[in-house]
């Protein structure tokens, strides 16, 4: 395990990290313990250190019912808008000293139970569906409540578990 995890700037999240972090364990995932723990999550002090981690953060509720309006808007009228919330959501991460790159692409997932993922570019993830998502990075899976995302650092690669129930995963992915 060579990761290194910790909470974006400026974001206050409920729970701890052995309820949302699995490290493997030969073929099963288990809780990490606290030597595991102390290894992977970091508390960086320079923006450099903070570059080279996986961050996680959250969306407030007021977005994620704004897009889930949005949704039902472009199925009803055909007239919903997601640049406008996809702006909604790159103001509030800049705000939060989260930004995501000049000129990122904003994209809405659906995240099959058989499908693959494409983690390629991949800046960002947030999970919009009431289920948790499950990210795969760094040799490690990390859960991801309603409204949680992650920050990957540039080159890392991600990839988006697939759902285990028949819902699938509905997710925002930012590229670079």
């Amino acid at each position: 395990m060579n990761a290194a995890l910790c909470l974006a700037p400026h974001f206050h999240l409920p729970g701890a990290w052995t309820d949302r972090l699995l490290v493997p364990e030969g073929d099963a995932w288990r809780a990490p313990n606290e030597a595991e723990l102390a290894a992977i999550v970091r508390e960086p002090r320079t923006r450099e250190e903070l570059a080279g981690c996986v961050c996680l953060f959250a969306i407030p509720a007021h977005l994620r019912s704004s897009f889930w309006s949005m949704l039902s808007r472009q199925a009803a009228e055909g007239d919903g808008d997601f640049v406008a919330f996809a702006e909604e959501v790159a103001r509030f991460l800049a705000f939060k000293q989260t930004s995501p790159p000049a000129g990122a692409a904003f994209e809405l997932v659906l995240r099959l139970a058989g499908g693959a993922f494409d983690g390629s570019g991949v800046w960002g993830v947030v999970n919009l569906a009431d289920e948790p998502a499950f990210v795969a990075v760094a040799g490690l899976r990390l859960r991801l409540g309603q409204g949680e995302g992650c920050r990957v650092p540039p080159g890392t690669d991600l990839d988006v578990l697939p759902p285990e129930g028949e819902e699938p995963g509905m997710l925002l992915i930012v590229r670079a």
